[in-house]
């Protein structure tokens, strides 16, 4: 058979076919990120806000440059018309640097003519384009409607925006107390459940060199990965691992071992408590124990390298706080303390808090363990 006749009854049905329709012209002067940037438009909004009231915080002199409908409006329902400097893309191009802390490129409809000068802007000190300047918002809000976060995506912000142990949230305070006695700068560090990744933001402020961080649940993992991107640090390592598995010969060592809120998700505690043990000379130590009433179970004693320690049954859930194993252990807290100092281990900044009125168990333990020699 020829060629011609092979290719015939393909020729033939492509003559069919419309050819595509070109796109209208309109659409060349409506390029809006604000109204067409894949999200919702309450998020948008709210992302808007957020980002607005950290911007306009403080003293510091802002310039809106281009037209913005959607932010002018933004500014007004915030009652901050009269806040932040607004002006033409052509006016923008007159200022000199020394005239404002930071530009904001707005332009909410660039048309093509446009382009040339938002992006003349963009080349120079002190300026950011608003998708960004929103990004950090818009990131965070978009992960939050789609996976359960421990706090809201406006105080993961003040975390990362703020010095380390001054959010209101203060879910990084257990860092700030371990760095006091062990400063991270120039440390290699491992961190064992990130979540949402509070601490994590913490640990990297305080000049960590290296950090690698393990995470087995998926969400929590996407979470992580999205603040350490948000941090802005490349030398955060995000591995998706079970704990258990984690051991020097797979990671090597590291200066410090974060575990805070980790070690009552695993149904072999030992094994855990060794890795730890293995992988860093010092340990930042956080995790909920049981006591006589809380849990409502009964004591049981596990053995290991000759010595009992106290612990009672605890039922996973499958939430995104929850560890992957179907059942785990309460410590005692003086049970989980001695097993540091049977190893070899001092305790610093020791703290036992009572949370019977709102945790799973009785106590919370935290401690700085330092290998001793």
């Amino acid at each position: 058979m020829e060629l011609r006749s092979l290719l015939r009854p393909f020729t033939r049905s492509t003559q069919s076919v419309a050819p595509p329709v070109a796109p209208a012209a309109s659409n060349l002067t409506t390029d809006s990120l604000l109204h067409n940037c894949g999200v919702e438009p309450a998020l948008l909004a709210s992302s808007l806000r957020s980002w607005l009231r950290s911007t306009l915080s403080g003293s510091r002199r802002v310039v809106f440059a281009g037209a913005s409908p959607t932010l002018d409006a933004a500014l007004v329902e915030a009652g901050a018309a009269n806040r932040g400097q607004r002006c033409s893309l052509g006016e923008a191009l007159t200022l000199s640097e020394h005239a404002f802390d930071e530009m904001i490129v707005v332009e909410e409809a660039p048309s093509p003519q446009a382009w040339p000068t938002i992006a003349s802007l963009a080349a120079r000190p002190k300026v950011r384009l608003i998708w960004e300047a929103m990004r950090q918002e818009l990131l965070l809000g978009l992960l939050a409607s789609k996976l359960p976060y421990l706090i809201t995506p406006e105080q993961l912000l003040e975390i990362l925006r703020s010095e380390p142990g001054t959010s209101a949230t203060r879910l990084d305070r257990p860092i700030v107390t371990a760095n006091d006695i062990v400063p991270f700068r120039g440390k290699r560090v491992i961190e064992f459940g990130p979540l949402d990744g509070a601490q994590t933001a913490a640990i990297m402020k305080y000049g960590a060199s290296e950090l690698t961080c393990i995470e087995i649940r998926p969400d929590n993992y996407l979470k992580s990965l999205l603040t350490s991107h948000l941090i802005g640090g490349t030398q955060v390592s995000m591995r998706m691992d079970n704990f258990h598995a984690v051991t020097p010969e797979r990671y090597g060592t590291f200066d410090i071992c974060v575990a805070h809120g980790v070690y009552y998700h695993s149904n072999a505690p030992f094994q855990f408590l060794a890795n730890m043990a293995a992988l860093a000379p010092v340990i930042v130590f956080g995790g909920f124990c049981a006591t006589d009433d809380r849990p409502g179970w009964t004591w049981i004693d596990l053995e290991s390298e000759g010595c009992v320690y106290r612990v009672k049954n605890y039922s996973e859930v499958n939430y995104f706080t929850a560890g992957v194993s179907v059942g785990s252990y309460f410590f005692e807290a003086a049970s989980i303390q001695r097993w540091f100092t049977n190893h070899g281990f001092e305790l610093l900044a020791t703290e036992v808090r009572d949370v019977r009125a709102h945790g799973p168990a009785g106590e919370f333990v935290y401690f700085v363990a330092r290998r001793v020699g």
